[in-house]
């Protein structure tokens, strides 16, 4: 079982594209459609009765009246008898293969025109575009918007985006955004033009990563099919060897596997921007040739929030592996102005959580709670940060239950100050 992006792809840079007589009568736009074989008019049963109809390379496009007739059934010869399409064998047909070359990306551009101007509209319409600094919007956002038009216009983008333009167009503005942020990180680092195009093209590819592409599959399955299709499609769009490793690298654990490669960092900082995309996704909805903005749980400063503390150093059992690239969640928050949730975090994980290996702080940064499920009085007396226990939290862990932890005395004390120090 394949994604349904992979099958479509190889037919057309396979060189030819099924049709079927219908799609063609009904097409628009101005660009021709070449015919990839020779297809012949039939008539009565016998299969030797043909003539030649359309030549290989024929625009299909500028036969659409007398395939109208023929689907109709209004076309017959002199004797009455109904005229149809078929091959040289002489069998019926209702498909027809075009011609994949140069001649007809151009149409298949154009059926992906109104999905291009969603993407450009759902940029400029994103929240994260919103608050961004007028500086930054002039100049890095430009050049990044820029490139990822340019990359919007190469056949291997335009092919993938053309089957899922229907079905998948959730997909498409999310790894088009997710192209959008890794290549705006690479302007920011003044990357060089090779990179950032590395970056552009494995971020409009990186929609690969999504289960519901492998839905059906068995977990085992599917994470094979998927690093599969990452390699085929990768490496039958022409691209180099730098946008599959990339994109390979960054559905990897990068901590510790591919360190080493050159390509890492550009991998990383397609993993963070992925991360970025994914926690804003509920705040941005698109309906139609609308974009709506909503008020979601994950608003931008919230996806920064967990962004930082993705990439913090682990400092004890509580705070978690450091899954994202540091630098490259540096340069974003910093950029977007977001610079304090750097340093109020750092500021948490070295006053509180190093300090006591008991200590956490929810979810939401606001309150430390005390793990120690021994805790007596007592303890505070060996460890000298330990001030006692605070009023009790209730804790929710799923719809339908909960439970009640003490919370860190000194913790709460302490996370209070480094509030009151970054509110001003």
């Amino acid at each position: 079982m394949n994604p349904p992006t992979l099958q479509t792809f190889r037919k057309l840079l396979g060189g030819v594209y099924p049709f079927s007589l219908k799609e063609i009568i009904n097409s628009k736009g101005d660009m021709p459609l070449p015919s990839a074989h020779d297809y012949y008019q039939g008539t009565g049963d016998s299969p030797d009765n043909r003539q030649i109809m359309i030549r290989k390379g024929a625009d299909l496009k500028k036969r659409k009246r007398p395939l109208k007739k023929i689907v109709d059934g209004d076309a017959v010869t002199m004797t009455n008898e109904p005229i149809y399409i078929c091959d040289e064998s002489g069998k019926r047909i209702h498909t027809v293969e075009i011609l994949v070359d140069q001649t007809s990306v151009p149409f298949f551009m154009e059926q992906v025109e109104e999905t291009y101007s969603r993407i450009l509209a759902f940029f400029d319409s994103h929240d994260f575009v919103k608050v961004m600094p007028q500086e930054l919007l002039r100049n890095e956002y430009r050049v990044a918007k820029e490139i990822l038009q340019k990359m919007l216009r190469e056949s291997a983008v335009v092919f993938l985006y053309f089957d899922l333009k229907d079905d998948h167009i959730d997909l498409i503005l999310q790894s088009a955004f997710t192209g959008l942020i890794s290549t705006l990180v690479g302007v920011i680092n003044k990357l060089p033009d090779e990179k950032l195009l590395t970056l552009a093209r494995a971020g409009l590819l990186h929609f690969l990563n999504f289960d519901r592409l492998f839905s059906g599959l068995p977990p085992k399955d599917a994470i094979e099919q998927k690093a599969s299709s990452i390699d085929n499609i990768a490496a039958q769009s022409g691209y180099n060897e730098a946008v599959r490793k990339t994109l390979q690298f960054s559905h990897e654990s990068l901590v510790e596997i591919v360190t080493q490669s050159e390509l890492h960092p550009l991998a990383q900082i397609l993993q963070t921007s992925n991360a970025i995309v994914s926690y804003m996704e509920s705040g941005v909805v698109a309906i139609g040739d609308k974009i709506e903005q909503t008020k979601g749980k994950h608003n931008v400063e919230t996806s920064f929030t967990k962004l930082v503390i993705k990439s913090n150093p682990k400092v004890n059992a509580t705070c978690p592996l450091p899954l994202l690239n540091e630098t490259a969640v540096n340069t974003l928050t910093k950029a977007m102005g977001y610079g304090y949730i750097i340093e109020r975090e750092r500021h948490i994980r070295a006053d509180i959580l190093k300090k006591c290996p008991f200590t956490n702080c929810l979810s939401n940064r606001a309150t430390v709670v005390c793990e120690h499920a021994g805790y007596s009085p007592e303890y505070h007396d060996t460890n000298p940060y330990c001030t006692g226990l605070g009023p009790s939290v209730n804790v929710i862990e799923g719809k339908e239950s909960s439970k009640m932890i003490s919370r860190c005395l000194n913790g709460s004390k302490t996370l209070l100050s480094i509030n009151e120090e970054f509110s001003k």
